[in-house]
């Protein structure tokens, strides 16, 4: 089973180094990952994805591949969500 690490919104800010409303514009023009819910009010953004957007960025990737890698990433999310249940219920 692999570990992840949930980052709030305050350290996805500080290590994007955008603002709170470009990151919201930036989510819902499909280039940054979603948060992800983790109960109630909060939420919370997987470090790996973030990870990968901040590296997209730094080696050059255009609006439209950093557009593909966020489909890829929340894909592998759900696949990747569905596979730890099917284990633990298993």
């Amino acid at each position: 089973m692999t570990d992840v690490t949930i980052l709030r919104l305050p350290e996805v800010l500080l290590k994007s180094g955008s603002k709170r409303s470009t990151l919201w514009q930036h989510i819902k023009a499909g280039l940054f990952v979603p948060p992800i819910k983790l109960g109630g009010r909060s939420s919370g953004f997987i470090k790996h994805e973030v990870d990968a957007i901040i590296a997209a960025h730094a080696v050059g990737m255009d609006d439209k591949e950093v557009k593909d890698l966020v489909v890829k990433l929340v894909e592998k999310r759900k696949e990747s969500a569905s596979k730890l249940l099917q284990e633990l219920v298993a």
